[in-house]
């Protein structure tokens, strides 16, 4: 059943108070219509109501100070019912925090400037105890910031290199230069004596020492049938053709 209709009288008044008052309240009690109506006859009239806003509190400033930065946005949201995500980042622009990255730089950028492959990289923090930080993400100072994790610079390459001193093993290129071969005759070696380990994506291969000693050792006491050494006994067929003609 529709209700009576609205007088001009009515609309004036609707129009006038409307935009002045919060909520609809004063509204219907001058016109005898329910809130309700008023929402509905007011988004039919284009008529927008006051903003509805209210005063952030000590402890809520207080909460935004120390959190901002160090956690994401839905955790901050929950600590601060009742203020949406622009409030947030109003506030945060009226108290001067800045941004959150506060010196830091993402992830992927930390990794590729230590030679690492996200993954990697990130196992290699979580080992060495290094905290990074997500990044809450929105519109800050005009400028649109994504949902990233952040980390200190200088302590990801310390990370780094404390994962690096741990490690006895080396590279295919040093175990090479050490035992005077190139890097392809180590990884032969290895492979053929079983002692080749699984490659990590994104990081280089690194082996121990003593497995490439024992490799090229058991090489080394290989007996040079053509047999046992493929290689060189295609060398050796290619060679005795060569001299046939």
């Amino acid at each position: 059943m529709r209700g009576r209709p609205w007088t001009e009288s009515e609309e004036a008044i609707l129009r006038d108070l409307y935009p002045r008052v919060r909520g609809p309240e004063r509204v219907s009690a001058a016109t005898g219509y329910s809130v309700n109506a008023v929402r509905v006859h007011a988004k039919l009239l284009g008529v927008r109501a006051k903003r509805q806003s209210r005063a952030w509190t000590t402890r809520e400033d207080r909460v935004l100070t120390m959190e901002w930065g160090d956690v994401g946005a839905r955790v901050l949201r929950s600590k601060l019912p009742g203020r949406s995500w622009v409030a947030i980042l109003s506030r945060v622009v009226r108290l001067g925090l800045g941004s959150p990255a506060q010196g830091r730089v993402s992830l992927v950028f930390a990794a590729k400037v230590c030679g690492y492959s996200y993954p990697v990289f990130k196992r290699i923090l979580f080992a060495q105890g290094v905290v990074y930080h997500h990044h809450p993400g929105g519109r800050l100072a005009a400028k649109r910031v994504q949902h990233r994790y952040l980390v200190d610079l200088d302590e990801a390459r310390e990370a780094v290199a404390r994962h690096l001193a741990a490690d006895t093993r080396e590279t295919l290129r040093q175990a090479a230069d050490r035992v005077g071969l190139t890097p392809r005759q180590v990884e032969d070696r290895l492979k053929r004596a079983g002692l080749l380990p699984k490659a990590v994506r994104g990081s280089a291969l690194r082996v121990d020492p003593s497995s490439v000693d024992r490799a090229v050792a058991a090489w080394v006491r290989m007996p040079m049938g053509p047999r046992s050494r493929p290689g060189v006994a295609r060398c050796g067929a290619e060679r005795a053709e060569e001299c046939a003609a």
